[in-house]
C-alpha cells in the first residue's frame, strides 16, 4: 500500500497489520519527491530495495548516506 501524501509504503498481509517498508528521514531534513519514498538498506532491510526493484514495485532514484554510521538509504519511485 502506498500513501503518497504521507510518503509511506507498507506491506499488507492477510495475517495482521501492515508492516512499514519505507522510513522517514525528516530528522535529517530530507523529504522524498512526490510519488517517492525512502527505504533503508541496513539491518533487516538490507537488500530490500533491490528485491522490490526486481519485482517491479519501485524504481531506485538515488542513494543517500545518513546517520552517524553512514548508512545507505534509497529514494525510490513507487511503481505499484
Amino acid at each position: 500500500m502506498h500513501d503518497d501524501e504521507d510518503r509511506v509504503l507498507e506491506l499488507e498481509n492477510a495475517e495482521g497489520p501492515a508492516e512499514p517498508i519505507s522510513i522517514s528521514l525528516q530528522g535529517y531534513g530530507l523529504t522524498p519527491e512526490p510519488g517517492n519514498v525512502f527505504i533503508k538498506d541496513w539491518s533487516e532491510h538490507s537488500g530490500l530495495t533491490a528485491r522490490l526493484a526486481q519485482a517491479g514495485l519501485v524504481t531506485p532514484m538515488h542513494a543517500l548516506t545518513v546517520g552517524p554510521y553512514y548508512s545507505t538509504a534509497y529514494e525510490v519511485q513507487v511503481t505499484l
